[in-house]
């Protein structure tokens, strides 16, 4: 088992969210159409406190079509995919 002190945790937490700073979650089906899409503000979090970063709010989409949820994608500001959460 491997841990790495708060300092670490915190720094590798805030280097992934910031990633996703301005950019979007797309909601998709298992059959990838899209049910929802929200864009993060600009910082997309909190900075991470032990280890944990917590998101800043997030508007909704108005023009969600609904659906069942099977995975989540984030992209950047530039729409490049930055992780697929299943």
């Amino acid at each position: 088992m491997v841990t790495h002190p708060e300092t670490v945790r915190n720094a590798l937490a805030n280097w992934i969210t910031s990633q996703i700073d301005a950019g979007k979650i797309v909601f998709v089906t298992a059959s990838d159409a899209t049910v929802a899409t929200l864009l993060f503000g600009s910082p997309a979090f909190g900075d991470a406190v032990d280890g944990v970063a917590t998101a800043n709010p997030i508007a909704p989409d108005a023009g969600a079509i609904g659906g069942t949820i099977a995975k989540a994608k984030f992209f950047d500001s530039d729409d490049n995919e930055i992780v697929r959460a299943r």
